[in-house]
C-alpha cells in the first residue's frame, strides 16, 4: 500500500476517533447531585459550604484542608463561622478514640 494511502487511512481513523470522543462528551448529560447519606434525601442547598469549630475540636489544620480542598476541587467554596450556628452545614467536633 502506497505510504500516502496509510497517512490518509491513519488521518481518517484519527479524525474519527476524535470525532467520537467529542460527541460522547458533548452528549453528555448535566451532573447531579447525591443525597447526604442518612435517608434524608437532602441535597446540598447551594454552593457554599459553611463550617464551624466545636470547642471540643483542637485540631483546626484537618478541618481547613478538608475544606480547602473541597473549595479548590469543586465549584463549592467554604465558609468558617468562628461560632457555630443553626444554619451552619459542617461542624467539626473531636468524637473521642
Amino acid at each position: 500500500m502506497p505510504s500516502s494511502l496509510r497517512s490518509t487511512g491513519t488521518l481518517l481513523v484519527v479524525a474519527l476517533l476524535v470525532g467520537l470522543s467529542l460527541a460522547v462528551v458533548g452528549g453528555a448529560g448535566p451532573a447531579g447531585a447525591d443525597s447526604f447519606p442518612g435517608g434524608n434525601g437532602k441535597k446540598a442547598d447551594d454552593l457554599v459550604h459553611s463550617y464551624c469549630h466545636d470547642s471540643s475540636f483542637e485540631d483546626t489544620g484537618v478541618s481547613w484542608y478538608a475544606m480547602s480542598t473541597l473549595d479548590d476541587t469543586t465549584r463549592m467554596t467554604d465558609y468558617l463561622h468562628y461560632s457555630c450556628k443553626s444554619w451552619t452545614d459542617i461542624k467539626w467536633y473531636d468524637g473521642g478514640s
